[in-house]
């Protein structure tokens, strides 16, 4: 499955910065301040996402919405490739 949760893309370390706590959520660590980071290095690693389900619009399409990511339950994790 391909999800997308919108976000602003302003990046930072402020806690209400949902990218920001999407990606420490999936590599299972903090970041530091001047550290540079591509979103694309996140691509495939695993998490959990709590999703909602949106209401439709006028063609009847229904949008979910990403709520939350939330660290993989699996033994191997990101942290471990991120250090």
């Amino acid at each position: 499955w391909k999800l997308r949760g919108k976000t602003s893309q302003k990046f930072s370390n402020h806690e209400s910065c949902r990218a920001m706590n999407w990606l420490v959520a999936i590599a299972g660590r903090e970041f530091e301040i001047d550290e540079e980071l591509e979103t694309e290095d996140f691509y495939g690693y695993p998490c959990r996402i709590i999703v909602e389900e949106g209401t439709p619009d006028a063609q009847g399409r229904v949008w979910n919405n990403v709520v939350e990511v939330l660290p993989s339950p699996s033994s191997v994790s990101a942290a471990d490739v991120f250090g």
